[in-house]
């Protein structure tokens, strides 16, 4: 992991109850931080990666994350983009 990196690893839950972390990280990450009364963005992007459909070791695991990450970032960034949606 880089500096500015970090991950989460979700164990034994359903689509739905990720979907919804994912919506509650995304629309955390889009408000603004106050810094001397002046709001500040940040940017940011977000790569997913699922065991097994996207590998089967942790390091896959994480390589096909940043590799979702990077196109994330190609699009603009501000968003999420899954491993297995690839082309």
């Amino acid at each position: 992991m880089g500096g500015d990196e970090f991950t989460i690893l979700i164990e034994d839950v359903d689509l739905a109850h990720v979907t919804r972390l994912l919506q509650n990280i995304l629309g955390s990450m889009r408000k603004p931080v106050m810094i001397d009364a002046t709001p500040t963005y940040s940017t940011f992007s977000i790569g997913i990666s699922r065991f097994p459909e996207d590998g089967k070791t942790p390091e896959i695991l994480i390589r096909n994350a940043d590799t979702a990450m990077y196109r994330a970032k190609e699009e603009g960034g501000k968003t999420a983009t899954s491993f297995t949606t690839l082309p």
